[in-house]
């Protein structure tokens, strides 16, 4: 069984290639359909900026056949161009570190882990995974969370939220008196929030296409104004600065309904697939940033955390390591399961033996069963230690054919 991940991420392709490349939960389903028709196990990792399909196969062509599907399935006949392939350890490594926020725009960001665990758990339900990839993946979530309790690299807000409105202080000076209005009420876009809500800004609205999430919004932000969503071009005339992170799979705000502004209106887009058609930076007094506008902060982050990196990267090889020793003795587990199974019978029999020729009270019926169970397992225990540390030298087949006739096993 091979693992690897094929993916376009950030580092592998601009915002406007990987905005194409965005999977919804519902394209999460059919694509992993579509791909275990041939490939055993699959889990789609899919955030703002990457797009990463990882597997377990006992296949030899998976790279292939990711490719294809990704060439096929957005239309993109060059999409080699900006595909990245990993295998083995450094598929591992990858996901652990993507874990572990190092391998994010913003080092050390905190929201990947939820969306890990968000695509383990649509895998699991829907039996997309199973034991390579669930094993893998609940190691690389308890990766993630070791590296920020000891690494500590996310104690540093540098969410792309933060990154965004500190960009935009930075640009305008001061957000006193000045009128935002939030488009969307996902995390990301209370994340701004919760950044803007304690400035000196004069008024905040917040707008989305559905009511049910605003409705938890609004009371923790009690000052927060709602502004319908359909109003929202008309609301551009009378504020300063418009953030907007929707899972709209289109953009929001298009070219052709903007309004013709007469003070500067500052723009920050923090979605993929973005919400503001980028054209709109050409108008006059508009102020446009995106994702990609806030990538080079990372450089800058690294520096800032850069002692505590080389912490979680400790951290990385020693779960891959782990991971590792369980993965390389995967081919031992029927023997061991059989060696398992052979005892029980074993133990079975001989108690079934016992207790014809004995009169025994239930006390004593326990105690034996405990010391026959001790007795085999220590007969096992050397027999399954050596088998495992045989396959992990890959020195082991010699061994479980001795094995496997010594104890007749079903292997």
């Amino acid at each position: 069984m091979e693992i690897g991940v094929v993916g376009i991420n950030h580092k592998s392709a601009p915002i406007e290639i990987r905005e194409k490349f965005n999977f919804s939960e519902s394209d999460r389903v059919e694509a992993s359909s579509i791909l275990q028709e041939k490939i055993n196990e699959i889990i789609i990792l899919s955030t703002c900026n990457r797009s990463e399909i990882y597997y377990a196969c006992t296949c030899d062509d998976a790279d292939s056949i990711i490719v294809n599907f990704y060439r096929e399935y957005f239309n993109t006949p060059n999409v080699e161009d900006y595909i990245f392939i990993k295998k083995g350890e450094e598929c591992a490594s990858h996901l652990f570190k993507v874990a572990g926020g190092l391998d994010s725009i913003v080092i050390g960001e905190d929201q990947i882990l939820n969306q890990l665990k968000d695509a383990l758990h649509l895998a699991l339900d829907l039996k997309f995974s199973r034991k390579v990839l669930n094993r893998l993946f609940m190691s690389a979530q308890s990766t993630g969370k070791k590296i920020r309790s000891k690494a500590r690299i996310s104690s540093i807000p540098l969410s792309t939220s933060y990154i965004g409105v500190s960009m935009l202080r930075d640009i305008m000076g001061t957000f006193k008196d000045k009128n935002i209005l939030i488009v969307g009420a996902g995390e990301i876009s209370e994340l701004a929030l919760k950044y803007l809500y304690d400035s000196d800004a004069s008024e905040i609205y917040i707008s989305n296409r559905s009511d049910g999430k605003l409705e938890e919004i609004f009371k923790n932000y009690p000052k927060l104004k709602k502004l319908e969503y359909k109003d929202r071009y008309k609301k551009l005339s009378e504020i300063d600065v418009l953030i907007s992170a929707t899972a709209a799979p289109h953009t929001v705000f298009t070219l052709d309904n903007m309004p013709k502004l007469e003070h500067d209106l500052y723009i920050l887009d923090l979605a993929l697939p973005r919400d503001i058609e980028s054209d709109i930076k050409n108008l006059d007094n508009i102020h446009l940033l995106d994702l990609d506008d806030l990538s080079f902060i990372s450089k800058e982050n690294e520096k800032k955390r850069f002692d505590r990196v080389d912490k979680a990267m400790e951290i990385v090889e020693e779960e891959k390591d782990n991971f590792f020793k369980w993965y390389d003795v995967l081919d031992v587990d029927p023997y061991i399961g059989s060696l398992h199974q052979k005892t029980e019978e074993i133990k079975s029999d001989s108690l079934k033996f016992i207790n014809r020729k004995l009169d025994l009270d239930s006390r004593e019926e326990k105690l034996i069963e405990k010391m026959l169970s001790y007795a085999l397992n220590r007969l096992t225990h050397e027999t399954i230690e050596t088998l495992k540390a045989k396959e992990y030298e890959n020195e082991s087949e010699e061994y479980k054919e001795v094995i496997a006739d010594i104890f007749n096993l079903g292997v």
